[in-house]
């Protein structure tokens, strides 16, 4: 069971938000973040490519929120929900637990707050094919195809050949259910599934990206900071 990692689902309506939480769980060794989403009907495809043991959701007042986390509990039982907020009423304290969710991480406490009940959470033992979800090479693949590249073009990055390709791009097609390749990639963006890189797509030679932060002082610019550092 060793090397096991804690897969996560994050959904904020707030991009940002949802950008920094998905970036600082990316850094960690022990969790895998299989993407992000803005929509909520993004998120329950996300999580239908194959549920993780994890989904953190960033709530808002007001809204179909209690809906769709009703619907999330209904679809993926297993799945552990935390949920991250800057103010909640009791009233909405009282309907998370009468949905059986208890994790309730308020900004006041920061990203190191959520590592803790997040740590808690078993990684499951999956199939070896990742079951529903889309595996590294098909990742690289949709990359490249958001880029432009053709068939021919791929397989020569890739080292593969075309016919390899193409089968790739009909499993990538079928898991998306998508159509055509604009369709695959502009799902993949709506899923939060692009801006993971597979493990192995590493600068060999070590090159660093230097990045300068501006904004008042407060735990979002830190949050941003913990983010990229972590990457």
């Amino acid at each position: 069971m060793t090397g096991l990692r804690i897969s996560v689902a994050v959904h904020a309506n707030r991009r940002l938000i949802g950008e920094a939480v998905a970036g600082y769980l990316s850094g960690r060794p022990e969790f895998v973040v299989v993407g992000h989403t803005v929509e909520w009907p993004d998120l329950v495809a996300l999580c239908g490519l194959g549920p993780p043991d994890a989904i953190v959701v960033d709530v808002e007042d007001g809204g179909d929120t209690i809906d769709w986390l009703r619907k999330l509990r209904s679809l993926f039982p297993v799945a552990r929900i935390l949920l991250t907020y800057d103010t909640f009423s009791a009233a909405d304290t009282s309907a998370m637990f009468d949905l059986g969710i208890t994790s309730l991480i308020p900004y006041a406490r920061g990203l190191a707050a959520l590592m803790l009940p997040l740590r808690r959470i078993p990684a499951q033992l999956r199939p070896a094919n990742g079951g529903g979800r889309l595996t590294d090479r098909e990742r690289e693949i949709l990359v490249l195809m958001s880029s432009g590249h053709s068939v021919a073009e791929m397989a020569a990055m890739l080292d593969i050949s075309p016919r390899t390709v193409e089968s790739h791009k009909r499993r990538i097609y079928a898991k998306l259910d998508a159509t055509s390749q604009a369709r695959a990639v502009a799902r993949a963006a709506a899923l939060g599934v692009l801006d993971r890189r597979p493990a192995r797509d590493i600068r060999p030679d070590g090159e660093q990206v230097y990045v300068a932060v501006c904004g008042p002082p407060g735990c979002l610019v830190e949050d941003v900071v913990r983010a990229l550092t972590g990457h």
